[in-house]
C-alpha cells in the first residue's frame, strides 16, 4: 500500500481516569515520534464516538482507536470501514473481535491481581484482605479474581470488604466509619490489595485514623501507579504498574502497520503489570524478628557481597542460630530465600527500566551476567533478554 502523505485519525479515549490519560499520552508519543507521513488527531473523550460510528460515511478518517466501553460500540466499531484499534478494557470479551482491519488490545486486569498477590505472598504474609471500588466494576471484579485465586493456590484465604450502600457509594467521609471497622477486625499482620490508587489512599486514610500502623500491622497495594496519589500518600503507596502508556502506544503503533498493510487485524493481551514497591508495603511478615531484620539487610545492600556470617553479625545470633531459625520459618534454606529476593529484584529491574542486564546482574549483587543467566533460566525458565521480551506486548 502506497504512503499517504498523511493520515486523518479519530481517537476516542475518555480522559476523567488517570490510567486511561496514560494510554493517551502513549498514544500521543508514538504519533509524535513516528516517521514519514503525518497523523492528523481528532482527539474525543468519548461523547462523539456513537456519532461518529453511527455516520462514518459523512467523515473521511483513514483510521480509528477507541476505547471499548460496551458491546454495542464493539459491533458499531468492528463494522467500521477503515483500519481500526479496539482498546478492551472494561470487558474481557471470552471471543475478541479479529477481522482483516481490525486488532484488539485486551487489558488483563486478572493478572494484575495475580501480579499483586505473588508480590505480597513474596513478602511471606500469610493472611490477605481486598477493597474494591464503591460500585460494581467488571476490571474491578478480574483484579479481584486474580488476586484471590493465586492467594488461595498458595493455601490462604482472602476476606473481602463489601460494597458500600447507599450515600456511602458517594461520600467517603459516609462511608469512613464502616470502613475503620472493617479493617480493626483484620489479622495482624495482613496484606492488602486496592482496586485503584485512589481508593488505597482512602483505605490509608481510614487505617491512620484508626491508628493501624502500615506497613507493620497492613501493607496496603493499590493499581494504576499514579504518582501523584502514590508519593503524596502518607506512607507512600505501592501499586500495579498495569503499563497504559505502552498499551496506547501500541495502538498506535499497530493502527499504523494497519494503515501501511503491514499487518492483518489481530489480538494483543497485556501481561506485563509489574509491582512498584514504596513505603506501603516496605515490611515482611516474618514474626522472627532476626530472620525479618536479616531479610530487610539483604534488599537494603542487594549489590553488595555478603555471606550468612554477616547476616549473623548484623543479627547479633551466631550463625548456625540464624540458618536454623530461617529455614524454620521461612520452608527454604537462608542462601536459597537470598537468591530468591536477589532475582525478584532483577526481574523487577528488567520489566521497569530499560538498565542493560550487565548492569542489572551488578545492581542485584550476580558475580557475572553470565551467572544471572542461568540462575534466571532455572527460575523462569528464560534469560533475561528473553524474560524482558516475553512481557512485552506486540
Amino acid at each position: 500500500m502506497r504512503r499517504k502523505s498523511a493520515y486523518s485519525v479519530f481517537v476516542s479515549i475518555p480522559t476523567e481516569e488517570h490510567a486511561e490519560r496514560i494510554k493517551l499520552e502513549g498514544l500521543l508519543s508514538y504519533a509524535h515520534e513516528r516517521r514519514g507521513s503525518k497523523w492528523h488527531l481528532q482527539i474525543d473523550d468519548g461523547g462523539l464516538l456513537r456519532h461518529i460510528t453511527s455516520n462514518f460515511s459523512s467523515f473521511r478518517y483513514d483510521g480509528v482507536i477507541a476505547y471499548v466501553t460496551s458491546n454495542v460500540q464493539r459491533r458499531e466499531l468492528s463494522r467500521l470501514s477503515c483500519p481500526t484499534v479496539l482498546i478492551e478494557d472494561l470487558q474481557d470479551p471470552a471471543d475478541p473481535i479479529v477481522r482483516p482491519n481490525v486488532a484488539t488490545i485486551l487489558c488483563d486486569h486478572y493478572e494484575e491481581g495475580r501480579r499483586a498477590a505473588l508480590h505480597l505472598l513474596s513478602l511471606h504474609f500469610r493472611d490477605f484482605a481486598w477493597i474494591g471500588p464503591t460500585q460494581k466494576r467488571l476490571w474491578a471484579d478480574r483484579r479481584r479474581q486474580g488476586f484471590v485465586d493465586t492467594v488461595r493456590a498458595h493455601g490462604h484465604t482472602c476476606r473481602c470488604y463489601p460494597m458500600p450502600r447507599g450515600e456511602a457509594c458517594r461520600n467517603f467521609s459516609v462511608e469512613l466509619p464502616a470502613m475503620a471497622k472493617w479493617l480493626r477486625r483484620l489479622p495482624r499482620p495482613c496484606a492488602l490489595f486496592v482496586c485503584r490508587d485512589i481508593r488505597a489512599r482512602q483505605v490509608i486514610t481510614a487505617a491512620n485514623i484508626t491508628g493501624i500502623t502500615i506497613p507493620d500491622c497492613l501493607a496496603v497495594l493499590g493499581v494504576d501507579d499514579d504518582e501523584i496519589i502514590c508519593t503524596t500518600t502518607t506512607p507512600s503507596l505501592s501499586s500495579v504498574s498495569t503499563s497504559d502508556r505502552i498499551i496506547g502506544y501500541t495502538a498506535g503503533r499497530t493502527l499504523d502497520r494497519l494503515l501501511l498493510g503491514q499487518a492483518h487485524g489481530k489480538v494483543l493481551r497485556s501481561n506485563h503489570p509489574t509491582v512498584i514497591p514504596r513505603m506501603s508495603t516496605d515490611a515482611d511478615a516474618i514474626r522472627d524478628p532476626y530472620v525479618a531484620r536479616a531479610l530487610q539487610f539483604v534488599r537494603n545492600h542487594l549489590s553488595d557481597k555478603f555471606d550468612a556470617q554477616t547476616l549473623a553479625a548484623y543479627v547479633k545470633l551466631p550463625r548456625q542460630a540464624l540458618q536454623i531459625r530461617a529455614e524454620k520459618v521461612l520452608g527454604v534454606t537462608l542462601g536459597r530465600e537470598i537468591q530468591r529476593i536477589r532475582l525478584a529484584a532483577a526481574a523487577t529491574a528488567l520489566l521497569n527500566t530499560d538498565s542493560s542486564v550487565d548492569m542489572i546482574a551488578h545492581e542485584c549483587g550476580f558475580a557475572s551476567t553470565s551467572y544471572l543467566s542461568l540462575k534466571m533460566k532455572q527460575a523462569y525458565g528464560k534469560t533475561p533478554l528473553a524474560y524482558r521480551n516475553a512481557h512485552k506486548i506486540f
